[in-house]
């Protein structure tokens, strides 16, 4: 038993001195606490020291995992000695000061590792005490199976996933900084062209440099009479915009509801957005502008799901 209590302890300080050195923001900064990058290094940390502590106890210390009781040992002392260590971890990080630093950790997340360590070392317990049992009372193929199966279904499974799990984490933050990119292009262009701006929503007001950098700080919708493009500035902390251009014509249809309409000055008239349902009152899916010579342009089928796009926008009139 103290061999078993020494091998186990051993196992906790090993996963915790790596998880220092993989997870430590000094040495490597993680953005996301829970992003792709840091849950493959937790996984990582969690795979080499489980190796580690079954080649020290087998090899040094003589322990065998042929039980259902030895299994229930190796959880017990591991969430016993885990939740120790993960309370003096938390006690040293919430008691020093904030900054860049060995100890800039947060609570949070030396629990997450904790709970994700536990987790880990159950499996890999479970599995071995099962590799155990073929190993003595099965013939050497189905061993040998058991053991490739094993090794797939664990160990190069999760690399494949992790591996795919970053490799679209990556492809989504390229598309959203081109998506990012294009819609600061197209504002630029119409801030230029703009002849009418509209704020709206204006009871939410944001601090400067304003929404997207522009100094506008409420929602805003702007007008360019000559190409009949209407454009939406909203959103917070940092704003989007969306723009849409309109048909001569006016909508097709009259199962819309109004949405919010804009008195406009010379040469314009009236701008009016509209909703599809009271379910959906905050989704717009549908534009008309009306000008002062009588003609009517319009865009209808705004459909970024099935039932409009938001641009934050409220019913009733303007603030």
């Amino acid at each position: 038993m103290r061999k078993r209590i020494l091998s186990i302890f051993v196992y906790q300080c090993i996963v915790w001195l790596l998880f220092l050195l993989f997870e430590n923001p000094y040495t490597t900064p993680v953005k996301h606490t829970f992003s792709a990058v840091s849950f493959s290094l937790f996984w990582v940390v969690s795979f080499v020291s489980i190796i580690t502590y079954y080649v020290i106890s087998s090899k040094v210390l003589s322990i065998e995992i042929c039980t259902i009781k030895d299994v229930l040992i190796q959880i017990g002392f591991t969430l016993l000695f885990n939740l120790v260590i993960a309370c003096i971890v938390v006690g040293v990080v919430l008691s020093t000061p904030k900054g860049p630093g060995y100890f800039d950790f947060r609570g949070v997340f030396e629990l997450a590792f904790g709970i994700f360590n536990v987790i880990s070392f159950s499996f890999a317990t479970v599995i071995i005490a099962i590799i155990g049992v073929v190993k003595r009372k099965a013939s050497p193929r189905a061993y040998k199976i058991t053991v490739i199966a094993m090794v797939l279904l664990f160990v190069l499974f999760p690399l494949v996933s992790q591996g795919i799990g970053f490799y679209q984490g990556t492809q989504y933050e390229r598309d959203f900084a081109q998506s990012r990119q294009e819609a600061e292009d197209n504002l630029i262009e119409m801030l230029m062209a703009k002849d009418a701006s509209l704020p709206y929503q204006t009871n939410t007001t944001h601090s400067p440099p304003g929404l997207m950098d522009t100094g506008y700080s409420t929602n805003m919708v702007f007008i360019d009479y000559d190409t009949k493009k209407i454009g939406f500035l909203f959103g917070a902390p940092s704003g989007e915009y969306q723009s849409f251009s309109l048909s001569e014509g006016p909508l097709t249809t009259n199962d819309y509801n109004i949405q919010r309409e804009w008195d406009l000055d010379e040469p314009g008239s009236k701008l009016t957005t509209y909703y599809i349902d009271e379910n959906n009152y905050h989704l717009t899916i549908a534009i008309q502008l009306e000008m002062a010579d009588r003609s009517v342009y319009s865009i209808d089928g705004l459909e970024a799901d099935s039932n409009g796009c938001f641009l934050d926008i409220n019913l009733g009139p303007d603030d």
